[in-house]
């Protein structure tokens, strides 16, 4: 199996999820295949801004890539992943205060429900990819059974995994601020579990066990009701941000029909 498209394009391609134009005459085949790899390899990428796509844009995807398309989602305790997300975005360390208002204010952002609602992603991929197109792993399953999920991983997408594979340490770290989700203000970590509850819930339903060291936080009513007074304030901020992720749909979905043409000819 080989995973490409990191040396022009760093870690992620984003391929997909690009705006503009600059990539719609280059075949997204001859960007993730590598020369040393016969025709039989199978190739692909790693960008996780794919998994809160619209729907449309999804659609467009699969259309593009054909009924061969496989995808590999790995999930996160979506608490700890919009925390790890914010304090990324924000450059900020370990031990660095995080304020309540500020983590409100991130959780009313479109794009953060988006890559955070875990069922509608699940479904938005299973309708738009074949019946044996997707396999859902958890975080804590890749870094405390790497062996074993990268097992499953390869007899997802029908790769011989008898050989012995080179396997990097969950240590080993390709994006260093993966490890910036800890939070020592308690109340921004139980408004967290409060706002996320359902899905941190029903993705736990379907992994079958606990979040790894992520123990459903309580909060009183009287709290319950101040987190919901807070984003009652910046309720229409959620609007406008709602609104251009909405727009921003609409220009990716026209960016990929382009791209479908042009692959077509």
């Amino acid at each position: 199996m080989a995973v490409h498209g990191r040396d022009s394009w760093g870690k992620e391609l984003h391929y997909f999820d690009r705006e503009v134009e600059q990539l719609r005459l280059i075949d997204y085949e001859t960007l993730v295949a590598d020369k040393s790899c016969s025709a039989m390899d199978v190739h692909g990428e790693i960008t996780p801004n794919y998994a809160g796509l619209p729907d449309k844009v999804v659609e467009r995807i699969t259309s593009y890539l054909g009924p061969r398309a496989r995808v590999v989602l790995v999930l996160r305790d979506p608490a700890e992943r919009v925390l790890s997300h914010y304090l990324k975005n924000r450059r900020a360390g370990i031990g660095q205060e995080v304020r309540l208002r500020q983590i409100v204010r991130y959780c009313q952002k479109a794009r953060t429900l988006a890559y955070t609602r875990y069922n509608d992603i699940i479904d938005r991929w299973k309708r738009s990819l074949p019946a044996d197109g997707l396999l859902v792993l958890t975080y804590d399953e890749i870094t405390y059974d790497t062996i074993g999920a990268l097992g499953r991983i390869l007899d997802f997408l029908g790769v011989d995994s008898t050989p012995t594979l080179p396997v990097a340490s969950s240590s080993d770290r390709i994006n260093s601020s993966a490890s910036r989700g800890y939070c020592s203000n308690a109340l921004v970590r139980r408004y967290l579990h409060w706002k996320f509850e359902s899905e941190r819930s029903t993705t736990r339903v379907w992994a079958g066990k606990n979040w790894t060291g992520s123990e459903s936080l309580q909060s009183p009513w009287i709290e319950r009701l101040f987190f919901r007074i807070l984003e009652f304030i910046y309720l229409p901020m959620k609007f406008a941000s709602c609104y251009r992720f909405w727009m921003r749909g609409r220009r990716l979905a026209r960016a990929l029909d382009l791209r479908i043409i042009e692959h077509r000819k």
